[in-house]
């Protein structure tokens, strides 16, 4: 009896250590799933991105089509200037035409410009969004945590020792296993879903022409 009373709180005890070693192997979390995309790669593969490029590209032939037709209206008023007399009405008339035609060709060059680097701006953070957006999306599918962008490839630019000490301050990752990196499947996942939708109606031509 006495032997039986001491092996009994050894037992209870395996009994509950046993019980603690499996609680916590059930509580342990799973590792976290990490993957890495080439940003600039997916950027200049997408089908999204080409499409945009298309779309700046005749918005830039409507520009310089608008351009050309004030400079020969430029050339046009100054054309019929030289057939007045110096000093007269006429002529007065015209040199204010020829001001005014100057003014708005070179009001107009300036105002495409920067509607021209407006929309670059505007097109390329819409299709980092749409990137952003595509890349949860795929990780969902795909039972991934975390989706970095793989910084430590492109090439340094050259420069000052600040500037590159600056590059080197704005990267993140020192160095990522290739296995890791998801961006063909993301380009290929992306391509797919673009397919897959339904047409966009055709986006309204942008104004070409500076108000005012």
């Amino acid at each position: 009896m006495p032997t039986r009373t001491a092996s009994s709180p050894i037992a209870a005890a395996l009994v509950v250590a046993a019980a603690l070693l499996g609680g916590a192997a059930v509580l342990a979390p799973r590792p976290s799933v990490v993957a890495t995309v080439n940003l600039e790669k997916v950027f200049n593969t997408i089908e999204l991105q080409a499409a945009r490029e298309a779309d700046l590209k005749a918005l830039l032939t409507r520009m310089k089509a608008r351009e050309t037709e004030l400079e020969n209206a430029v050339k046009e008023v100054e054309s019929e200037l030289d057939s007045f007399q110096p000093g007269t009405k006429s002529a007065i008339d015209a040199q204010n035409q020829v001001q005014a035609a100057v003014g708005e060709f070179r009001a107009y060059v300036q105002y495409s410009r920067l509607k021209l680097e407006a929309e670059e701006s505007k097109f390329m953070r819409e299709t980092y969004l749409a990137i952003r957006d595509a890349a949860g999306r795929y990780a969902k599918q795909n039972g991934i945590d975390v989706v970095l962008l793989d910084d430590s490839i492109p090439e340094f630019q050259s420069g000052t020792a600040d500037r590159t000490v600056q590059q080197i301050s704005n990267r993140r990752v020192l160095f990522a296993n290739a296995e890791l990196d998801i961006s063909d499947g993301l380009i290929a996942f992306m391509n797919s879903e673009a397919t897959k939708a339904p047409a966009a109606p055709a986006p309204a031509p942008v104004a070409v022409e500076p108000k005012g």
